[in-house]
């Protein structure tokens, strides 16, 4: 499968917004409403990634950053492109640009309902920092 990653921002064409907000209905049980979404890609400390296959947008990575801190806010694949490593591919690639950025810490949460997360972000060496209840 050839991808490409390419970052998204305020300057990103109308249909790629539009697909970030169909997969966000996709995948997301509670969804980014259209205007968070073009609030993400226009704020100044949001570090946003996209994954184009065949020219459409399959996933998304979206990142705050502050200082030397950065926490991963949302990341999606689409269900028909899931289990190709496209989520590692974009955090691998992120974690390079965040890096170039001096980000020295990455913070993310995952619930303990989803395994496939947590073994990606395992294999990345992320380490777990706390538990909510």
């Amino acid at each position: 499968m050839i991808t490409q990653i390419i970052p998204l921002n305020a300057d990103s064409p109308v249909p790629i917004v539009e697909q970030l907000f169909r997969l966000q209905i996709e995948c997301f049980e509670f969804p980014w409403s259209a205007s968070q979404i073009e609030k993400q890609l226009a704020n100044g400390n949001g570090l946003n990634f996209g994954i184009v296959f065949e020219d459409k947008l399959v996933g998304f990575l979206f990142y705050q950053v502050l200082f030397e801190c950065a926490e991963m806010l949302q990341i999606a694949i689409s269900h028909e492109t899931r289990k190709n490593g496209l989520a590692e591919q974009v955090f691998i690639h992120s974690l390079v640009t965040l890096k170039e950025q001096n980000v020295e810490r990455v913070l993310l949460e995952v619930s303990v309902e989803n395994p496939q997360a947590i073994s990606l972000y395992t294999r990345l060496k992320f380490v777990e920092d706390g538990v909510r209840k």
